[in-house]
């Protein structure tokens, strides 16, 4: 990675089988953009909670990871799941 530069790893596809926590602790000094799955923002609202709760306290805690969906939001999230999930990676990612 030294060699060539990378020092991010945008997107992190959860889709395409990408999981945010495992590339960040096999790659801890990359920053990471993405993680965040789609399917699950089209989801309901506990469904997102435990998405989070699980994948935001590690990477808060890692550092370096900016959490957004893919390549885009799709239509089928509505607007207030995403600014419900926007709210809770605050939360979540501001605790300490």
């Amino acid at each position: 990675m030294e060699s060539i530069g990378l020092d991010i790893f945008s997107p992190c596809e959860v889709a395409s089988g990408c999981d945010a926590i495992e590339i960040g602790s096999l790659y801890p000094g990359v920053a990471i953009f993405g993680g965040i799955d789609k399917r699950v923002l089209a989801g309901p609202l506990s469904g997102i909670d435990s998405y989070l709760e699980r994948l935001i306290p590690p990477m808060r805690e890692r550092g370096g990871f900016i959490p957004t969906c893919d390549h885009g939001v799709p239509e089928e999230v509505s607007y207030e799941n995403y600014l419900y999930y926007r709210k809770r990676c605050v939360e979540l990612g501001s605790e300490l």
